[in-house]
């Protein structure tokens, strides 16, 4: 074969022979093929290999090697085959390797294979690198979106509350003259800031946990009355519009366990939409209703918001839960939103473990349900509610308090607080300072200490340090307490860890906080 050997000598790629037979035996192997795997010469080549095409191959790519070789054999047996799989070389390196082959017969040896082969190790891990970048390109695009996502959620849900908060502080101010007017502005304000101080925890709390799921926070509540807090929240946007808004509970207050900041945070989505799409003049009705009931005590109810408003096409409602989705008509009309209201309705609904579900037709308005699984406790016509008993908003005993600040309109906030509750309040507005007026007053001299930590030269954390180092007997009874607007689990074990007492977190309750306070001083 003396122009057989001569071509195939000469080519610039790899070229092999071996039998079609269960042995797979080499019977040619030329001067490329012989350079890719490493080799000097034949006998090299075919100890490294075992004389056979299976030795060839990397044994962690063999089994689909011959597979794929079978497939497109059985596919085709006009085409070459074609497989890309690893090999090792004689010096120990793993190099990537592409092979055309093709199956023939042969009067004097029988069936036979032939391969042509090609290094492309280089191109292979360009290749992978292009697709690593790519998928590191895609997984940060990702991120971005879920990082906007959580932005436009952050300030949907800020300005809901803050809204109801503004808005009731301005009627209260203009309506300061008829007291019963200004409170009940005030109280608004109040379930308004109570909203916004539970979504800043759930942030709080969300970041402590991993993907497995949400601690929820179910308490006894009228159901009722936690739909008219959010009612309340959007009361201010259907006013504006003269929207008449009512509220229908068939069955009464019942009381039940419920998460009632996340259900507000979810009803209040629903709430928004049929403000912004009803037009002046339009109705929308809340209507609170019992469902199916099981033996356990738990009741399925259903709190439906129905409006007058211009309604959705029948195959925007089947997209209406997905993030983004606005109704193309919607925003060229100006009511269009961010489009994520409703995903994050949803996803708290899933959370809770009930569902929502929406109707809908164009021009006449739209109908969404929250259904939710509950505990019930009772129902209040049944329950003879005793008034909760209040904390005492003063002082139990003389106190001189050290007010620790660094922040003044707080400061001077905490101050009044705690002179009307009957302390004696002395401030201070940095740790250094605090640290340096304990350590120049006599013993005795301060009942408490009230710490921030988050301040610019020396913090809370280090000023309770150097506080409990002083080498006096009684800093180790003065009691130091964290009033800080660091309430995570963790910085609430780090106030405890340095040696403060008890921890406060802002915004605080003025009851919670005398009463902290109450609980170290000495009684009269």
């Amino acid at each position: 074969m003396p122009i057989f050997e001569d071509v195939t000598e000469r080519m610039p790629g790899g070229f092999i022979v071996y039998t079609a037979d269960k042995d797979e035996k080499i019977l040619y192997a030329n001067a490329a093929a012989l350079d890719i795997f490493g080799c000097a010469s034949q006998d090299e080549f075919m100890t490294l290999v075992e004389g056979s095409f299976h030795g060839m191959v990397y044994h962690q790519d063999k089994f689909a090697v011959e597979e794929a070789i079978t497939r497109q054999i059985r596919a085709s047996s006009n085409k070459q085959d074609h497989v890309l799989y690893r090999i090792q070389r004689k010096d120990g390196q793993i190099r990537w390797v592409e092979d055309y082959g093709h199956l023939v017969h042969t009067e004097k040896v029988g069936d036979l294979y032939y391969v042509f082969l090609y290094d492309i190790t280089e191109k292979k891990l360009a290749e992978d690198e292009a697709r690593r970048v790519a998928e590191v390109l895609l997984v940060e695009k990702r991120l971005s979106e879920a990082k906007n996502a959580f932005l436009f959620n952050l300030s949907h849900d800020i300005r809901t509350p803050m809204n109801a908060v503004l808005g009731y502080a301005e009627l209260a101010r203009k309506h300061m003259a008829v007291p019963a007017q200004a409170e009940a502005h005030l109280d608004k304000v109040i379930t308004a800031g109570q909203y916004l101080l539970a979504l800043i925890d759930d942030l709080l709390e969300l970041s402590e946990l991993d993907v497995n799921g949400v601690h929820l926070k179910p308490e006894d509540h009228g159901l009722t009355s936690v739909v008219a807090g959010a009612v309340d929240m959007l009361r201010q946007n259907f006013e504006a519009k003269h929207i008449a808004v009512s509220i229908n509970a068939s069955d009464g207050e019942a009381r039940v366990l419920i998460d009632a900041s996340r259900f507000q945070r979810a009803l209040s989505n629903i709430l928004s939409n049929a403000a912004k799409f009803t037009p002046e003049g339009g109705t929308v009705t809340v209507s609170v209703s019992r469902k199916s009931a099981s033996q356990s005590g738990y009741v399925r109810f259903d709190v439906a918001v129905a409006d007058t408003g211009i309604g959705m096409e029948p195959e925007f409602v089947k997209k209406a839960f997905e993030p983004f989705e606005r109704e193309q008509s919607s925003t060229r009309s100006g009511r269009g939103g961010t489009g994520i209201g409703l995903t994050i309705t949803k996803r708290i609904m899933d959370i809770l473990g009930g569902s929502v579900s929406a109707v809908s037709e164009k021009g006449k308005g739209s109908t969404f349900t929250l259904s939710l699984p509950l505990k019930v406790i009772s129902n209040q016509s049944q329950v003879q509610h005793q008034p909760r008993e209040r904390v005492s908003q003063t002082a139990s005993g003389k106190g001189r308090i050290l007010l620790v600040e660094d922040i003044e309109i707080n400061r001077m906030l905490a101050e009044t607080i705690l002179t009307e509750a009957g302390f004696e309040v002395e401030s201070v507005p940095d740790g250094c300072d605090a640290v340096d007026t304990v350590a120049n007053t006599p013993a005795g001299y301060y009942s408490a200490v009230l710490m921030d930590i988050q301040m610019p030269v020396m913090n809370g954390y280090e000023a309770t340090r150097a506080i409990r180092a002083l080498k006096r007997e009684d800093i180790v009874d003065l009691p130091i307490i964290a009033l800080s607007a660091n309430a995570r689990p963790a910085d609430r074990a780090m106030s405890f860890e340095c040696g403060m007492n008890a921890h406060v977190a802002k915004p605080f309750d003025v009851e919670g906080l005398i009463a902290t306070i109450n609980k170290y001083l000495p009684k009269e």
